[in-house]
């Protein structure tokens, strides 16, 4: 009888194959001159050579996207996308006791000197400071 603990090691050999194999069909792929969107069809061509289908595809296509970001030294796509979304960085007290913090800033709207900054860090993007442009370093704003 097969148990837990071994059903669970047999998982992680064939998690592992499958990473192994979505590995090489990036790199293959990246020599093809794939990108992540596929957009000169290499993926595609590749993933049906080995008789594979559309959840391959989007894997490989993913790990390429990984690697691009990687390359930009991002963590993976997930966080390039994120960083990139949230704009300029800036120094801001962080509303609670007054220490300086690291947030990412994109002005949302404008009242004479002040803006309106959506502040925030990753998973915390509902934040949001009125402060005066010189904090932004914006002349003049456009929103």
């Amino acid at each position: 009888m097969t148990t837990p603990g071994q059903l669970g090691i047999e998982a992680a050999r064939a998690d592992a194959r499958i990473t192994a194999a979505i590995n090489l069909l990036a790199s293959r792929a990246i020599e093809l001159g794939a990108d992540a969107n596929d957009t000169n069809g290499a993926v595609r061509e590749l993933v049906s050579q080995n008789g594979l289908g559309f959840n391959a595809w989007f894997c490989v296509c993913c790990e390429i996207a990984d690697r691009n970001a990687r390359a930009q030294g991002f963590k993976n796509q997930s966080d390039r996308a994120a960083t990139l979304s949230m704009g300029k960085k800036i120094v801001l007290p962080d509303g609670y006791n007054g220490h300086m913090m690291v947030f990412y800033a994109e002005p949302v709207a404008t009242d004479g000197d002040l803006v309106k900054l959506r502040v925030a860090e990753p998973g915390k993007e509902y934040m949001f400071a009125w402060k005066h442009k010189s904090v932004f370093n914006l002349y003049p704003v456009t929103v």
